[in-house]
């Protein structure tokens, strides 16, 4: 386990969004932290990081019974919403945490229907689990993020992966 974390800290930060116009290639092979930190904060002239400090709180999988109501219960005391992408087939088991979520002021966004390997997948395999995802979650809520956010599962993809999302929509 040890070796696995020092093996993942060593790769490249993966992106926490795909959407439909970002830069495919990009997301790919992405620019180095430096140049993100630039690109998201802005820099003075001085050095210092200028513009506002903003974070996104973001939480894959589920939703889950036992969990997802103790987060939900601590964000909402907290006065933070947060994005929750979330599997398609979980959904459809638990659709009360579902409307629970997004009734919280959360956001709800695509984490494809059943949390495969997107990177073995071929284009139509990649198309069926995003859109199965959105329509099974369109179905509970009502969020755009639903058919327009998605996060690959484990984050594993590749460009083709990323081409056959963004022709899906």
């Amino acid at each position: 386990y040890g070796g696995w974390r020092v093996y993942r800290r060593s790769l490249p930060p993966l992106p926490a969004v795909v959407t439909v116009d970002a830069d495919a290639r990009a997301l790919v092979d992405p620019p180095p932290a430096a140049q993100l930190r630039r690109a998201v904060l802005g820099s003075a002239a001085d050095g210092r990081v200028a513009g506002p400090k903003l974070i996104a709180l973001t939480f894959d999988d589920g939703p889950y019974p036992v969990d997802t109501p103790m987060l939900l219960a601590t964000l909402r005391n907290a006065g933070v919403p947060a994005t929750f992408f979330l599997i398609g087939r979980d959904a459809e088991q638990f659709p009360g945490l579902v409307r629970a979520i997004a009734a919280g002021g959360n956001e709800v966004a695509n984490h494809t229907e059943t949390h495969p390997d997107m990177a073995a997948l071929d284009d139509a395999a990649v198309t069926a689990e995003l859109t199965g995802d959105a329509a099974t979650l369109g179905r509970l809520v009502s969020d755009p993020a639903v058919a327009r956010e998605w996060r690959p599962p484990h984050g594993r993809f590749r460009l083709e992966t990323i081409l056959a999302a963004q022709r899906a929509g």
